[in-house]
Protein backbone atom coordinates (compact mmCIF):
# COMPACT_ATOMS: atom_id res chain seq x y z
CA UNK A 1 0.00 0.00 0.00
CA UNK A 2 1.29 3.25 -0.62
CA UNK A 3 1.63 6.04 1.21
CA UNK A 4 -0.71 8.42 -0.13
CA UNK A 5 -3.44 5.71 0.22
CA UNK A 6 -2.76 5.38 3.34
CA UNK A 7 -2.66 9.28 4.21
CA UNK A 8 -6.28 9.19 2.12
CA UNK A 9 -7.39 6.12 4.45
CA UNK A 10 -6.19 7.85 7.45
CA UNK A 11 -8.46 11.19 6.37
CA UNK A 12 -11.07 9.58 5.32
CA UNK A 13 -11.77 7.79 8.32
CA UNK A 14 -11.54 10.85 10.66
CA UNK A 15 -14.06 12.71 8.41
CA UNK A 16 -16.30 9.85 8.72
CA UNK A 17 -16.15 10.77 12.43
CA UNK A 18 -16.91 13.83 11.98
CA UNK A 19 -13.76 15.42 11.72
CA UNK A 20 -12.55 18.40 9.80
CA UNK A 21 -9.01 17.66 9.51
CA UNK A 22 -8.42 20.38 7.03
CA UNK A 23 -4.82 21.17 8.39
CA UNK A 24 -4.11 17.98 8.69
CA UNK A 25 -4.81 17.48 5.43
CA UNK A 26 -2.44 19.89 4.25
CA UNK A 27 0.50 18.29 6.86
CA UNK A 28 0.17 14.80 5.62
CA UNK A 29 0.44 15.46 2.10
CA UNK A 30 3.71 17.88 2.59
CA UNK A 31 4.53 14.64 3.99
CA UNK A 32 3.73 12.33 2.12
CA UNK A 33 5.58 14.71 -0.79
CA UNK A 34 8.40 15.08 1.24
CA UNK A 35 8.67 11.29 1.85
CA UNK A 36 8.24 10.53 -1.59
CA UNK A 37 4.65 8.03 -2.64
CA UNK A 38 6.75 4.92 -0.65
CA UNK A 39 5.33 1.58 -0.31
CA UNK A 40 3.98 0.81 3.35
CA UNK A 41 3.91 -2.67 2.55
CA UNK A 42 5.38 -4.92 5.28
CA UNK A 43 8.48 -5.97 4.48
CA UNK A 44 9.29 -9.34 4.35
CA UNK A 45 12.87 -10.23 5.16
Amino acid sequence: MMLTHVVDAYLAKQRSLGERFESADVLLRRFCRAMGNRDKSPQRR
